[in-house]
């Protein structure tokens, strides 16, 4: 029983993994063992080369996809799914040309270089489980030691009784010293796949922030663009207004123009009023004028008759109401009437003698003696 510890203790030092794959039509499987914890890029490098050895046609092979089987298959995305003994699947692809070589090992050379801070952090990881493995080993010795000792004491004392619980006891204390160590090494194991998902955390987080930050720099992008917009527009609107403002300026100047025009028509028509006025007064003196003659010629055809004539009461003469108006201009020295104007004077003539000769009539006919 002793023995058997020891001896898984030693054999527990390889890591080894099944690795299937398809070549030229033909599936393969291999035992990979490592000295160590592999990480997903040593075992795809691994994978390669086992299988590249494998294609008759000598190609290089690279990996292009894992996957495990764990009660059933699932996508490989990181090396902490692994554990002792289990079955991965690789999807190999060959390099078609130079340049495809190249830009794969371009891409393995960024993938290192991206991993390089985790392998630090694996390195430690791995550093305590060597710890712990020494721990394990210098256990053994000690256990291989205290056996020695006890075939030697078992040998030189017998088969006593005190003898065989002093071997059992010393078997109980090696047995708890080995699962003290089991359990010694699959916590170091625990802590180097915590790190390794801590590790994988990080990375997410980067990738985030940098989506941020592209998102934060279309923001900026399209601010700017809003704001050049904006600054069009009120340069539109600075000229709209400065139109406007010249074209209020013109309707300004236009409507004291307008006034201008609309003062000076108001002035010619008074001036139109004030001529009417003094064409009426001039008609209304010469009606007066013709009345009186008319007047006189019928009075020298009437023979004279001394007899007393009662006339009726006239009415009161017909005047016009003042108004006031505004002061005349000085009379002209000759008036040139034009000849719509002189029709009508003759006009007011006609009817004004017209007029006085119906009135003349009227009283000879009143009178007694007709």
């Amino acid at each position: 029983q002793f023995l058997y510890f020891i001896e898984v203790g030693r054999r527990r030092r390889m890591f080894v993994i099944n690795a299937a794959a398809e070549v030229v039509g033909v599936k393969h499987n291999f035992e990979l063992k490592f000295k160590d914890f592999p990480t997903l890029g040593e075992l795809e490098r691994e994978v390669a080369e086992v299988f590249s050895r494998v294609d008759p046609m000598h190609r290089t092979m690279y990996v292009e996809q894992l996957k495990l089987y764990d009660e059933g298959w699932r996508h490989l995305d990181s090396e902490v799914q692994l554990f002792e003994g289990c079955q991965v699947f690789a999807f190999l692809t060959p390099y078609d040309s130079d340049g495809q070589r190249a830009l794969r090992m371009m891409e393995d050379e960024e993938i290192k270089q991206s991993m390089s801070a985790s392998e630090g952090a694996i390195q430690i990881a791995r550093q305590r489980e060597r710890d712990a493995v020494e721990d394990v080993i210098k256990k053994e010795q000690e256990i291989e030691q205290t056996l020695t000792d006890y075939e030697a004491c078992r040998v030189n004392l017998g088969n006593s009784e005190h003898q065989s619980r002093c071997h059992q006891e010393a078997a109980a204390n090696m047995s708890f010293e080995v699962k003290v160590s089991d359990k010694r090494h699959q916590e170091a194991q625990e802590a180097v796949r915590q790190v390794l998902i801590d590790i994988e955390m990080l990375e997410q987080e980067l990738y985030k922030k940098r989506m941020s930050l592209d998102v934060l720099a279309e923001a900026e992008r399209r601010a700017k663009g809003e704001l050049a917009a904006a600054e069009t527009r009120k340069r539109l609107a600075d000229d709209a207004v400065h139109n406007s403002i010249v074209e209020a300026n013109a309707l300004n100047s236009v409507a004291i123009d307008v006034e201008s025009t609309l003062a000076h028509l108001h002035a010619e028509k008074e001036a139109a009023a004030t001529t009417a006025q003094d064409l009426s007064l001039v008609a209304l003196r010469h009606q007066a004028k013709f009345t009186e003659a008319q007047f006189s010629k019928h009075r020298a055809a009437v023979p004279s008759v001394s007899v007393p004539v009662v006339l009726p009461p006239q009415p009161a003469p017909f005047l016009p109401p003042v108004v006031h108006a505004a002061p005349l201009p000085p009379p002209q020295q000759s008036l040139t009437l034009t000849a719509a104007e002189q029709a009508a004077v003759q006009r007011a003539r006609m009817i004004a003698a017209q007029a006085a000769a119906e009135a003349d009539l009227h009283q000879i006919q009143a009178a007694p003696h007709y």
